[in-house]
């Protein structure tokens, strides 16, 4: 469909020139012309990134804080846009002048070229992306939603160690195409339960929504416009995900990552499902010997494991069992970052610095296992490691799309050791695993399934297509992200632009949406296209209920019928 459709608009634009007289015919067929070579320039720029077009990790990061992004990884990419950009308006520009004809109005030719245009945008990808994103056609709770709001646990429950490796997916062992990559992790392989088959289902391919997977069983999907989560005070609060289970049997739960919480709303998520220490970049920086020592996206790998260790050693001398999780930054796309420690290592010939990146992870991650695997604490811990999603757009994905390309899963677990389970499964299978491990009779959590369970399908098993499964139920998955409401009235400091609804705050301007009965059915916060909220409300049909919160000063806002 992209090559049909930038086909269609060079025909179109070729057809264009000199083919009519007035300005209004002008100006409709420069419109069209940019609008089409945007989006198809967009479509480009996304599929560089995530190697799938527009995906929901594409709509949720448009829609979501991007402070602590390492936007100096993608320099190359944005030059690039921006010189695009010019180029189309450029282009839209001389359609514009060189389309008037002096002599006579080809009025054929016009309707072609429009036909042309408009056949154009009906194939452009990134339409038909957004479109497959946003289908659904269920309501109601999935049948194969289980919501476990208590999951017992053994007297003296396990701890629980988990090391999110950034991108770092199984593929990467396959050993005819990556040979000798990771032979730490592939010697640490047997001494765990390797799980050999975790694809990549629909909502779970970028960071946090991988996190929201594999510790709640649900894929991540933004509320309808999608702008609303970044100011939301709470990620997924009608969600029990494992720090809400964990944390009623008395667990101390922690989280360290090398990036900003702020980034993607991380922090937001531990926060809401009952972590008690949450600690990114800003919280962890004042530790470092070395403040300079830092990556565009924040701490490298090597200095995360020793505060990592750090903590583990703090939380194994007290009388309470603990949840420490970690998320490592080195192999993050599109070309890692290798931390010093690792100045010296090269895979193969050292040209492709993001398998130089994967195989210092291995040696920086196995050497953190080993010590925790040889720690007095390890006979009453759990430890998983797992790749957050397979990975993005990078300098190894040539090689990577050489096989089916599948997610790392080992769990280390005491009494088990080199049992490789081929169970197809997802990251939403990884919550119900790590609690059966934990000794909990519990083996469903969410959308996902123990993958322990020989006689229980996972959702992967159970439907022909997962994906389409999923994607059919978005509108029960925004529900979980589960609006405030008005019962208590709404309370606004106009000073810290704060709005009260009861117990939830909210940033504002906000747009609060009701149904028939005043309850909050969406709420709504500026975007980079409508920063007034102007647009959004002048949009609402004249019968829907609404309450605008906003400073505003001489404005003048087309409403269609106030609350």
């Amino acid at each position: 469909m992209t090559l049909l459709s930038t086909l269609l608009s060079l025909t179109a634009i070729a057809l264009s020139f000199k083919s009519i007289r007035t300005i209004p015919m002008r100006v409709i067929l420069a419109l069209l012309c940019f609008f089409q070579l945007f989006l198809l320039g967009f479509y480009f720029v996304a599929d560089h990134l995530t190697g799938s077009g527009v995906n929901e990790s594409v709509l949720y990061h448009l829609n979501t804080d991007m402070e602590g992004a390492g936007l100096k990884e993608f320099s190359y990419l944005i030059a690039l846009s921006t010189a695009y950009l010019l180029s189309i308006l450029l282009m839209s520009t001389l359609l514009y002048r060189k389309s008037h004809n002096t002599n006579h109005a080809n009025l054929i030719r016009y309707s072609t070229s429009i036909a042309f245009f408009i056949t154009a945008l009906a194939t452009n990808p990134t339409f038909l992306d957004i479109g497959r994103a946003f289908y659904s056609n269920q309501s109601g709770t999935p049948s194969d939603y289980i919501d476990i709001k208590k999951a017992s646990l053994p007297e003296n429950p396990k701890n629980l160690v988990f090391i999110y490796l950034e991108s770092l997916e199984r593929t990467y062992f396959n050993e005819k195409i990556f040979p000798n990559l990771l032979p730490e992790l592939k010697a640490l392989e047997q001494q765990a339960i390797s799980f050999t088959d975790i694809r990549q289902a629909y909502g779970t391919g970028w960071t946090i929504a991988g996190i929201t997977a594999s510790q709640c069983g649900v894929p991540l999907i933004t509320p309808a416009n999608g702008n609303a989560m970044g100011n939301m005070d709470q990620f997924l609060p009608r969600a029990n995900c494992l720090g809400d289970l964990l944390s009623k049997h008395n667990y101390e739960l922690n989280y360290l990552g090398g990036a900003h919480l702020n980034f993607a709303g991380k922090g937001r998520f531990y926060k809401t499902h009952n972590f008690q220490r949450i600690e990114g970049l800003q919280e962890l920086h004042h530790t470092l010997k070395d403040p300079l020592y830092t990556s565009s996206w924040g701490l490298f790998d090597d200095t995360l494991y020793d505060l990592a260790y750090q903590r583990f050693e703090e939380l194994s001398t007290k009388n309470q069992p603990f949840g420490l999780f970690m998320l490592t930054l080195d192999t993050h796309h599109p070309s890692g970052l290798q931390s010093s420690t690792c100045k010296e290592v090269q895979y193969a010939d050292g040209k492709n610095p993001m398998l130089n990146a994967v195989h210092c992870a291995d040696r920086l991650a196995s050497s953190f296992i080993r010590r925790l695997l040889s720690s007095k604490a390890a006979d009453n811990t759990i430890i998983v490691v797992a790749s957050d999603h397979l990975a993005m757009q990078n300098t190894a994905s040539g090689l990577l799309n050489q096989s089916p390309r599948r997610n790392l899963l080992m769990m280390f677990a005491p009494n088990h050791s080199g049992d490789q389970i081929s169970k197809p499964g997802s990251t939403l299978d990884t919550g119900p695993t790590i609690l059966q491990l934990l000794g909990s009779p519990i083996r469903v959590l969410g959308m996902g399934r123990s993958l322990l369970e020989k006689n229980t399908p996972t959702l992967t098993e159970a439907h022909a297509s997962l994906d389409d499964t999923l994607t059919s139920y978005r509108n029960f998955f925004k529900s979980l992200w589960s609006f405030p409401q008005l019962e208590a009235g709404i309370t606004v400091q106009p000073n810290s632009q704060k709005l009260f609804l009861g117990q939830r705050v909210l940033d504002f301007p906000a747009l609060i949406l009701l149904n028939a009965d005043l309850h909050v059915r969406e709420v709504r916060f500026p975007s980079i296209e409508d920063p007034s909220l102007s647009y959004q409300v002048s949009d609402l049909a004249p019968e829907q209920l609404f309450i605008l919160v906003d400073h505003c000063p001489g404005k003048k806002i087309s409403t269609p019928t106030p609350l």
